[in-house]
């Protein structure tokens, strides 16, 4: 399914900017883990602080505060997160306990889990997604 700008929230009535919501789409500031394009990972990748994936992850993918997955990333595999701004493509389910929000240039195959949800137009989700308050 292709989306227009939607944002979505069971907690707050109030519209939100994307900003707000999931933070700047490719920012790295306050990033403190990168993993650079060209890098690939198979297996169970955890990180405790603010990460960017640029690179390739089979596997699961845990990240405890704010993930941002950039446009060359790919992940098949879960992906747990407490906030989450995807550019990139991702086959497996997504649970994010705060805010997450899908650029223009996302491609998800699976189930999306947020708090809240914003989503910029041309994003792809195929799959489903669930506003859980």
């Amino acid at each position: 399914m292709k989306f227009t700008h939607i944002i979505l929230s069971m907690t707050d009535t109030k519209t939100k900017t994307p900003a707000e919501v999931a933070g700047k789409p490719g920012s790295t500031q306050g990033l403190n883990c990168l993993v650079a394009k060209g890098t690939r990972i198979e297996g169970h990748f955890t990180s405790a602080e603010n990460t960017r994936i640029d690179g390739e992850i089979k596997g699961e993918v845990r990240c405890d505060k704010k993930l941002v997955t950039g446009e060359s990333s790919s992940i098949e595999g879960k992906v747990w997160a407490a906030e989450a701004v995807f550019e990139g493509r991702i086959n497996g389910d997504i649970v994010v306990s705060g805010g997450a929000q899908l650029t223009a240039t996302a491609h998800l195959t699976g189930t999306l889990t947020a708090k809240t949800l914003v989503v910029d137009e041309g994003a792809q989700l195929n799959g489903d997604f669930k506003i859980a308050g």
